[in-house]
């Protein structure tokens, strides 16, 4: 496969993340809740089938952190190329894609250390309270990554006003995706983040396909 393809590839990272993302957090889903009771914490960690389900969750999380990472390579150059100079912002955003997928790495495994540690040791029993720290853990770890998924859209929303990186409604759009990634806490204002990944994916990969003719920043502005 020649640069080109691989930058594609790359490029693409995005939307690999978004189905990684989605299909681990689906699987994390049947998590016991806030109000959950030791036996149900208990319950939940005796089945085989749950713990499966979470050590399978954990490692498609990382895999989507992997896949970031080749996606935040491929924006930190398009990006450098608009910014130009010492590229002091394309720098911050790519910081901020490599914290996302850090804290999202640290959440899924944080997540499935009991499960897995069930699987691993079985002839030592788990307690409800250590599940719990460690469910708690990962969710705390999760809003952390939130934050730099805040770094990475703000610092590209500020270069696509600046330096035309991307059409203007991707800078307002992304302002609005990163306020909401800030209440990941929350859980549901997160989903924005793969959205957003989703249409700088696709503007990447468009601006990498016709990087053989024009500049990459005027493809992608166009």
């Amino acid at each position: 496969m020649n640069d080109h393809r691989w930058e594609r590839a790359a490029a693409a990272g995005g939307l690999v993340f978004t189905i990684l993302f989605v299909a681990g957090g689906l699987l994390f889903a049947d998590q016991p809740g806030r109000d959950a009771t030791a036996r149900e914490f208990s319950s939940f960690l005796a089945d085989a089938g749950n713990r499966n389900r979470t050590e399978v969750a954990a490692l498609l999380w990382g895999l989507a952190g992997v896949s970031l990472l080749w996606f935040t390579g491929t924006l930190r150059a398009h990006l450098r190329l608009a910014e130009g100079g010492p590229g002091r912002i394309s720098g911050v955003a790519f910081g901020g894609g490599v914290a996302l997928a850090v804290l999202l790495l640290a959440s899924g495994a944080s997540f499935a250390a009991v499960p897995g540690s069930i699987d691993y040791y079985p002839r030592l029993q788990a307690d409800a309270w250590s599940a719990a720290t460690f469910f708690s853990l990962s969710f705390w770890l999760f809003s952390a990554a939130g934050v730099g998924a805040a770094v990475l859209v703000a610092a590209t929303s500020v270069l696509t006003f600046r330096a035309g990186a991307f059409p203007r409604w991707v800078g307002w759009a992304g302002f609005a995706v990163a306020l909401a990634s800030l209440f990941s806490l929350f859980g549901w204002p997160f989903l924005a983040v793969p959205a957003w990944l989703v249409v700088v994916s696709v503007l990447l990969v468009r601006a990498v396909g016709a990087s053989t003719g024009p500049s990459t920043r005027e493809s992608a502005t166009g």
